[in-house]
């Protein structure tokens, strides 16, 4: 993956950049090919160009790759391939495109070309390590000509990217399963629900790649008081989609806990409030008054609004109201809201 390609307009020098030890090396893998004196049987005077390349490569410090003008990693030293979690010789032969570029294959070639044309010396690539994805910024750098020319990838920045945090809000239903030890808290053990990257967030703590957190969330369920009983339920208002989340911690044996986050939107909420307030008209038969006193009640009228709403007086109102709690067994409006909810 390429982001933001640099392209300076100054004019390209070969192996512009790249120390001497470098410019050896590329001119060494660009000098790989059969000689006139192997076509002619005859033994090669001294070292193969590649055996001496590998030796210069191993030497680096640094980050380097060559590949050649079909994209293909031709070498690539121990520290580039610490990068990517693999061993040098597992990445030779394979495309540099699909290794750092992946995502856009097409834009990967036209890279390529500007770099072997000395149009492109510094650009960002993209590397992807145990589901953490890392920036690179390089220097790029072209010498010989035709079949035999190389290129050079000299990485000299690293930068862990932050995978982009799943936004709880409008990710629908949650499940997953994170460690609850003193050490790796937060860990993610598995993660459904949260697209086809689930995968690769598993291994990081889920207030990262979750919430996008530092740390664990206020009032994460998982957190509170070793003596309160399981499972245990956290209400949060979702801001962007409105409604609620509702996070459930059950926990499992191994202590680990598993947490499944279902949002509830305001019509659900309605809907559950009015069954619930069918429910206790029916219960304690209030008559069709004192229904229409509760359900005022409920959303927070006053008696003189509710006289007003009913045409009926304050006192009137006043006296239906203290017949629906006597009834529901309530002695105030919070009582009300809780028998409703």
């Amino acid at each position: 993956m390429i982001r933001s390609p640099e392209a300076h307009p100054r004019r390209a020098l070969p192996a512009q950049g790249a120390t001497s030890a470098r410019r050896s090396l590329l001119r060494l893998i660009s000098a790989d090919a059969p000689d006139a004196a192997a076509s002619a049987g005859r033994a090669p005077a001294g070292p193969a160009p590649a055996a001496v390349a590998r030796a210069i490569a191993g030497a680096e410090r640094r980050p380097l790759a060559w590949v050649d003008r079909d994209g293909v990693l031709r070498l690539a030293n121990a520290a580039f391939a610490a990068l990517l979690g693999a061993e040098p010789p597992s990445l030779e032969g394979r495309s540099a495109c699909d290794l750092l570029c992946a995502d856009a294959p097409g834009r990967a070639q036209a890279l390529l070309r500007a770099a072997f044309r000395g149009a492109l010396h510094r650009t960002e690539l993209t590397a992807v390590r145990g589901g953490r994805t890392y920036g690179l910024k390089v220097e790029l750098a072209a010498v010989g000509r035709g079949a035999s020319a190389a290129l050079c990838i000299d990485v000299h920045e690293v930068v862990e990217r932050a995978a982009a945090p799943v936004a709880c809000a409008t990710a629908g239903d949650l499940d997953y399963r994170i460690s609850a030890g003193a050490s790796d808290f937060g860990r993610l053990l598995a993660l459904s629900g949260a697209g086809a990257e689930a995968a690769l967030r598993v291994g990081r703590r889920c207030h990262e790649v979750l919430h996008g957190r530092p740390s664990p969330c206020p009032g994460c369920p998982a957190l509170r008081g070793g003596g309160e009983a399981w499972p245990r339920v956290e209400v949060r208002r979702a801001p962007r989609t409105g409604g609620f989340q509702v996070a459930t911690a059950t926990a499992l044996p191994g202590d680990e806990v598993l947490i499944s986050v279902r949002r509830v939107d305001d019509a659900a909420l309605a809907a559950v409030r009015e069954a619930r307030t069918a429910e206790l008209v029916r219960r304690f038969e209030l008559s069709p008054r004192e229904e229409e006193v509760l359900r005022l009640l409920l959303i927070g009228r006053q008696a003189a609004d509710i006289g007003t709403a009913l045409g009926i007086t304050p006192r009137t109102a006043k006296f239906h109201q203290a017949n629906v709690l006597r009834k529901l067994g309530a002695s105030s409006r919070r009582d009300l809201l809780g028998l409703a909810s």
